[in-house]
């Protein structure tokens, strides 16, 4: 009896292990499987981000970073402080905080408040260097620009750091005439503050119904160099005074890879066939 009973106790333990074997090598296969007739579910995971002091307090302006003291790991531990953005909010009573958040499709959009104290700080300004300013009524946006390049309207921001590229011409103060007229420009600064300096510009001409007026008259490239058209379009504007930039027709025959002159037509809609609002010329250097 226990010669027939060995025998079958021994092809049994045999089986037991090669199910055992199997089941190690194809249990993988066996999950990719199962996993094959189960809806998979994404999702986000959460972040904590936090700061090594409150408030960050700023004494001089000169090496401003938002971004100091601040660290963010997700629910897994993993780094994330790159992906958390800063900008500067003013509370009801005027006081400063910074809101750092973090909204990435990964993760859950996570929002955390940190105190901001300014130290020596004046607030932005803009300084001019001449009490009347002349130019054409189709020209302003241009003009001032050409001014801020050339240092004569400048703008910082409450520590003496240049902001002037900033600058830009307030449209609630809308210049309609030739002559004297008072010209309203404003300029933010990355602490949530605006400040307005009206300057008076001698007018010249006649204000165009419809115009596009553009950021530069030329401009030079070497050959090679993509250009976009778009973007020498300081304004355009219909006759009652809205912003028509992106129906602008635009021609473009430029050979950037040819050395020369060209030109740039910007059409008004509807009128391709009629002379164009303003042409950009483009000279293409070797």
């Amino acid at each position: 009896m226990n010669r027939v009973i060995k025998p079958i106790v021994t092809v049994i333990a045999v089986l037991s292990i090669i199910a055992v074997i199997f089941t190690i090598l194809f249990a993988d296969s066996l999950l990719k499987s199962d996993k094959g007739n189960t809806a998979v579910v994404t999702t986000t995971k959460s972040v904590n981000i936090t700061f090594d002091t409150d408030p960050l307090i700023l004494k001089d302006g000169k090496n401003i970073d938002l971004m100091s003291g601040v660290s963010a790991t997700d629910s897994q531990g993993n780094d994330v402080t790159k992906l958390v953005k800063a900008s500067v909010t003013n509370s009801s009573n005027n006081e400063k905080s910074i809101m750092y958040s973090i909204n990435d499709s990964d993760y859950n959009l996570e929002t955390t408040k940190r105190g901001l104290q300014l130290l020596n700080y004046k607030g932005p300004k803009i300084a001019v260097k001449h009490t009347t300013y002349t130019c054409d009524i189709n020209e302003i946006d241009s003009y001032i620009k050409s001014m801020v390049s050339a240092k004569c309207i400048v703008a910082t921001d409450g520590y003496g750091n240049d902001i002037s590229s900033a600058l830009y011409v307030d449209s609630a103060v809308q210049v309609k005439a030739a002559g004297n007229q008072k010209v309203r420009l404003t300029v933010k600064n990355s602490f949530a503050d605006s400040v307005s300096r009206d300057i008076v510009v001698n007018v010249t001409g006649t204000l165009d119904e419809t115009r596009v007026v553009l950021s530069t008259k030329s401009i030079s490239v070497k050959a090679g160099t993509a250009i976009n058209p778009e973007k020498y379009i300081a304004t355009a504007v219909d006759k009652n005074g809205n912003d028509i930039k992106s129906a602008i027709v635009i021609q473009n025959d430029v050979d950037i890879n040819t050395p020369g002159n060209y030109n740039v037509y910007y059409y008004l809609p509807d009128e391709t066939d009629a002379a164009p609002a303003a042409t950009l010329t483009v000279v293409v250097t070797e």
